[in-house]
């Protein structure tokens, strides 16, 4: 279940002091909107009445949108309502570009085809997206954008669009803002205002990768200069970065190795990986997909860099000889390593045991807490714990005893 709302934004979005710019050329006026108790059909609805051309827009800007991702594993989301989580609790997310019209030629993307391109106005987004929160379809909003010229443009109106939002509307939920390659510090301090977490996508590991992909981006100045302007940024859920996997020769060590300097340095709050997915009419439509499990591999040592705080040396080394993870359980693989026999289940240290298969924070910290109390004697007191017994079953000595299995 939903609960809502579930991201009340800043104090000071909202306070006198931050004189949003959209009201300062757009008259302040209710916009009109159907009250009803019940969610429906949006396209009976008479706000696309009046916009006839309103869900063409949507349509056209949802799909080029498909590929930025909130999380592992999804397929690409065609629809305009993206389901996403955070801690655990579901959330529905508005996700849209502002543009799909695209000046940058970066070889992956869906936006440089040469095909129907369309646009919001500032007016017309917000009304859109609050139409959906009204009706109780969406909790928030994930706004990109594609590029026509100017980067600090686009910007600019994508920012009316959530002042908009903010003010007019009094919309206090969940707002996440893709800031564009080349923004000024300008435009993302405002946006910090108006959004709980930011973005922006360095889509490769290197300057190198990514100019195999793309001659309109610097690496160095359009991207990595904005990330260290956002990691001073006072941001609720902080901001976060995402990168195309197998769109060129990278291998998984140098997009470890970038995620955990992003990590050290900018203070990201998690990278997110979308697997390559040959698009008709880009340049690189002939090229062969990426297996789907490469991504969910570099998500599940992401997660033990991440949250577990394991090091880069000790990923390393179960790496193949092309620098690449392999396809089995990467902390299964870790662990064999690390242990080189059974650890005491009462006398293991709090990293030690997150080393263990089956064994998470809230499981360590658990059982570091029953054992003040009282030795762990019996599998059936560790389960209790949450531990997945099979998983840490040959890598712990209970009571004198362990199971034993190949490999330990």
């Amino acid at each position: 279940m939903i609960h809502r709302p579930l991201y009340p934004i800043q104090k000071n979005n909202l306070s006198a002091s931050y004189l949003p710019k959209a009201l300062l050329t757009i008259r302040q006026k209710k916009t009109p909107m159907t009250s009803q108790n019940k969610i429906i059909s949006l396209s009976k609805n008479s706000f696309f009445d009046r916009e006839s051309d309103t869900e063409s827009k949507i349509s056209d800007l949802t799909r080029a949108n498909q590929y930025d991702t909130c999380g592992p594993s999804q397929k690409p989301n065609l629809s305009k309502i993206y389901h996403a989580k955070n801690n655990a609790k579901g959330y529905l997310l508005f996700k849209t570009l502002y543009t799909n019209a695209c000046s940058f030629d970066c070889k992956y993307c869906i936006n440089t085809r040469k095909e129907k391109k369309s646009s919001y106005t500032p007016e017309e987004l917000a009304n859109t997206f609050m139409q959906y929160r009204k009706n109780n379809l969406v909790d928030g909003l994930f706004l990109s954008s594609g590029i026509p010229k100017d980067p600090e443009a686009i910007m600019d109106k994508m920012l009316d669009t959530l002042e908009l939002i903010r003010y007019r509307h009094r919309f206090q939920g969940y707002i996440h803002l893709k800031v564009l390659p080349g923004a000024s510090y300008g435009s993302i301090k405002r946006a910090s205002h108006l959004a709980q977490r930011l973005s922006i996508n360095i889509e490769a590991p290197n300057k190198d990768r990514l100019s195999d992909l793309s001659t309109t981006k610097d690496y160095r100045i359009d991207i990595l200069r904005r990330q260290r302007w956002l990691k001073n940024m006072d941001l609720s859920h902080g901001h976060t970065t995402q990168l195309v996997v197998g769109a060129g020769s990278e291998t998984d060590l140098e997009i470890l190795n970038m995620i955990d300097f992003e990590y050290n340095n900018f203070n990201i709050q998690r990278a997110f990986f979308s697997a390559f997915a040959p698009c008709r009419g880009t340049a690189l439509e002939k090229k062969e997909k990426t297996e789907k499990l490469r991504e969910v591999r570099l998500y599940n040592t992401d997660f033990l860099l991440r949250k577990y705080n394991f090091k880069i040396k000790e990923i390393k080394e179960i790496l193949d000889d092309d620098n690449n993870l392999p396809k089995k359980d990467p902390k299964t693989l870790i662990a064999k390593n690390y242990f080189e026999k059974p650890v005491d289940i009462n006398s293991a240290t709090y990293i030690e045991l997150l080393h263990v298969p089956g064994i998470g924070d809230i499981s360590a910290k658990r059982i570091i807490e029953k054992r003040k109390i009282t030795p762990i004697k019996k599998r059936h007191d560790l389960k209790k714990t949450g531990v997945i017994m099979h998983r840490a079953d040959p890598y712990l000595k209970i009571n004198g005893w362990h199971q034993r299995t190949l490999g330990i």
